[in-house]
């Protein structure tokens, strides 16, 4: 078995996490915050190990609260993924009808002489 404070510095370090995920996730930082993510799973696995540790009277609220910070975290992450996807959605669609509209739009051989100036 590790040594009895193994369990706590993992909890600590977990927490470290969570609080830099919730900071990414106020800030707007997706790509933060799904790093973030990443690198606390290798923690949580290693405390998924230690669960024994981690019943100790004295460690229990911290996980609980620990538990309860990382949900909301994921809720606001699925959330704002979610948003992203709409966002998409919708350009993709707007992309779309530019591309049904435009020959209506475009003359004959405009388009050859505007690339011939540009370029």
């Amino acid at each position: 078995m590790a040594s009895p404070g193994t369990a706590e510095r993992l909890l600590t370090a977990l927490e470290d996490l969570v609080a830099r995920e919730a900071a990414c996730l106020h800030a707007g930082d997706l790509d933060g915050a799904c790093a973030t993510v990443a690198r606390t799973a290798a923690l949580v696995d290693e405390l998924c190990w230690r669960i024994d540790e981690l019943t100790a009277a004295p460690l229990r609220p911290r996980v609980r609260t620990l538990l309860a910070r990382r949900e909301e975290n994921a809720r606001r992450l699925a959330e704002a993924r979610s948003a992203v996807a709409r966002e998409r959605d919708r350009f993709d669609e707007m992309r779309r009808r530019v591309r049904r509209v435009r020959p209506a739009y475009a003359t004959r051989g405009s388009a050859g002489s505007r690339l011939e100036a540009v370029g």
